[in-house]
């Protein structure tokens, strides 16, 4: 797995820099705040953590483009009977969106979202007791992306989307039993282009 995240990060920073120079490319930074949860069988709350990262958008048309990201995103979820409980879990996010600019200035975007675990602990806070879990989550996980994006003519835009995980994150029985966990995700962010 370690192998697959290298590649990935070598792809996605040899295609930023090939395009980098193309009239119709554009990259930037974005970051923002992760409303998380587990959707399942399962008893859990919203978790707010945040993501970051960069992103890389190509413009096909005036109207079309596509757009992939490669971000750092916490996630995971509270205990909904007990809030000292927390399950958190960091990915390697790569999502790859079809984007249409209603507006010049107003887009939507969807698309796949590839996501590769890079840390996974259960967190008793009452006891100040952390548990590394990583054998009980799947390594890949796949989401659908949807959302909405605005931005400035200076380059600094918005964003809001909602990741609706498609596979079943859960690897063991221990804390999930026989129920799925899929991963929940609400996004806000702030972004800024570099080249436009």
């Amino acid at each position: 797995m370690k192998t697959m995240k290298q590649m990935l990060v070598a792809v996605a920073l040899i295609l930023i820099s090939f395009n980098a120079q193309a009239q119709d490319f554009n990259y930037g930074v974005k970051a923002g705040l992760n409303l998380s949860d587990l959707r399942g069988d399962l008893d859990t709350d919203l978790r707010a953590f945040f993501h970051g990262g960069v992103y890389g958008n190509y413009m096909f048309s005036d109207q079309w483009g596509v757009q992939a990201e490669l971000l750092y995103s916490g996630q995971g979820a509270k205990d909904e009977n007990d809030s000292d409980i927390k399950y958190k879990l960091s990915y390697l996010n790569l999502p790859i969106l079809a984007k249409y600019y209603v507006t010049e200035a107003f887009s939507i975007e969807l698309g796949p979202q590839l996501g590769f675990l890079l840390d996974s602990e259960t967190d008793v806070s009452g006891d100040g007791l952390e548990i590394d879990v990583d054998e009980i989550y799947k390594d890949f996980d796949l989401s659908v992306a949807a959302g909405l994006g605005y931005e400035l003519e200076m380059g600094l835009n918005f964003g809001v989307r909602y990741n609706f995980g498609v596979t079943d994150i859960a690897d063991s029985d221990v804390f999930f039993g026989d129920d799925a966990a899929r991963n929940s995700v609400i996004q806000v962010s702030v972004g800024y282009t570099f080249i436009r």
